[in-house]
């Protein structure tokens, strides 16, 4: 059985050079003597002898950066299968109305054509190509427009305020978020490349 020494060594070991640095400088009152004179031993075997206030700096904002950059692009890919389990429910409702009915309705053939776009732009996200950012923003619209029409049984004008408000609920945030990311897709798909990982 590994003693806690060893185990403290070997958790330095695992960090990257701006970790550590950030444990024996900025972090420091977050870990125990142990564990920062690991760091430190670590720091120093690898050779780094930039501890400063300057270098633990720049090394906190590397790491939080990292951070945020993998969280930002996180939400891609949740957003990929919200919307393609979304179209899948669809598809369910408007292939039992058929059954039921006997006859596919103009609706339901809207339904099912909105199932299918959903569907091929989250399978696109996912891959990250340019072309389902460029369909992700008939989605979008189209949730807003199904929103309406869902809506329509109020009446009137308050049918398309209510619908409209439902509908930009969920669309205007995810176009403010995907607008700020087109550089994120490329015509060829990225998925497990290097630059897709933080």
């Amino acid at each position: 059985m590994r003693s806690d020494p060893d185990a403290v060594r070997d958790a330095m070991m695992a960090k990257s050079d701006d970790e550590l640095r950030l444990v024996v400088t900025v972090n420091r009152a977050d870990y125990q003597e142990a564990a920062i004179r690991a760091a430190r031993a670590e720091l120093h075997r690898r050779g780094v002898d930039s501890v400063g206030s300057d270098a633990a700096a720049e090394a906190q904002q590397r790491v939080e950066a990292k951070r945020l950059k993998e969280m930002s692009s996180r939400w891609i890919y949740i957003y990929a299968g919200l919307i393609a389990l979304f179209a899948t429910l669809g598809l369910i409702q408007a292939g039992s109305s058929v059954i039921q009915r006997g006859v596919l309705t103009p609706g339901l053939a809207l339904a099912a054509s909105m199932a299918g776009l959903h569907i091929t732009t989250a399978i696109g996200l996912f891959m990250r190509h340019r072309w389902a950012w460029n369909l992700n923003w008939l989605c979008l619209a189209g949730w807003v427009l199904v929103s309406v029409w869902e809506f329509s049984h109020l009446g009137g004008i308050a049918g398309v305020i209510g619908g409209t408000i439902f509908g930009g609920i969920w669309s205007v945030p995810n176009a403010l978020y995907f607008k700020k990311r087109r550089h994120m897709f490329a015509g060829t798909p990225t998925v497990g490349a290097e630059g897709d990982r933080g």
